[in-house]
């Protein structure tokens, strides 16, 4: 009898290790890179941040140039997965706030409703809607400051209906962060084109038409009797 038992142990312990070493070959290749996902999706940096804090996963952003670059890539898709990314991590360098921010801006034109909601404190207005590209060509500053600039005053700030109400109501929070993405838009890109070519303020300044000059008054004689 005992016999037996050690042969059944023997046997399911053999089970077990045939059907773990597949699984384990399984979820080795399933987290190997590959070109469109070098370093995972979105989900499974979604994970590492839930397990290890959003700083830790900062800092490795400073020190894994190739994790780095697949997050920022992914984030400048503007895939509402990766804007979720975007907003769990918490820059704990210049660098890397800097990078998220160019990433932001890359995203803005393409998912603007996401985008906007992520304006405040950490991200501010000014630097994701201020043209944050390095070193940027007048076309590209002009056109970038066209479609961003389309797609932000297209985004519909009503929520849905409060209850008891038909009619939905305005939100003013994303209304607001909007309006300033906006005026971020129209004054970095003036500002930077005025830098790179200096007689752009001249040929776009608005005309003003000239006012008249005053009439001269003239001192009527008296007749003489």
């Amino acid at each position: 009898m005992a016999a037996l038992v050690a042969r059944c142990r023997r046997t399911a312990c053999f089970t077990r290790r045939r059907l773990c070493v597949p699984l384990v070959i399984v979820l080795a290749a399933a987290c190997r890179e590959s070109a469109l996902t070098p370093m995972g999706t979105a989900s499974l940096v979604l994970s590492e941040i839930r397990l290890r804090g959003a700083a830790p996963v900062a800092r490795r952003m400073d020190t894994d140039a190739k994790f780095a670059r697949s997050v920022l890539d992914g984030i400048a898709t503007g895939d509402s997965a990766w804007i979720e990314v975007a907003k769990a991590i918490e820059p704990g360098s210049s660098a890397v706030d800097a990078s998220l921010t160019i990433a932001l801006a890359t995203a803005l034109p393409l998912a603007p409703r996401a985008v906007l909601p992520l304006l405040g404190a950490t991200h501010a207005a000014e630097e994701v809607c201020g043209i944050p590209f390095l070193q940027p060509s007048k076309d590209r500053i002009t056109r970038y400051r066209d479609s961003a600039l389309a797609a932000v005053l297209a985004v519909d700030v009503t929520t849905t209906a409060r209850a008891g109400s038909a009619a939905p109501f305005p939100d003013t929070a994303l209304r607001r962060k909007r309006g300033l993405c906006a005026a971020a838009l129209r004054g970095s890109a003036e500002r930077k084109l005025t830098r790179i070519d200096p007689a752009y303020v001249v040929k776009n300044k608005p005309v003003v038409p000239k006012k008249p000059p005053p009439k001269k008054r003239t001192r009527k004689t008296p007749r003489r009797r």
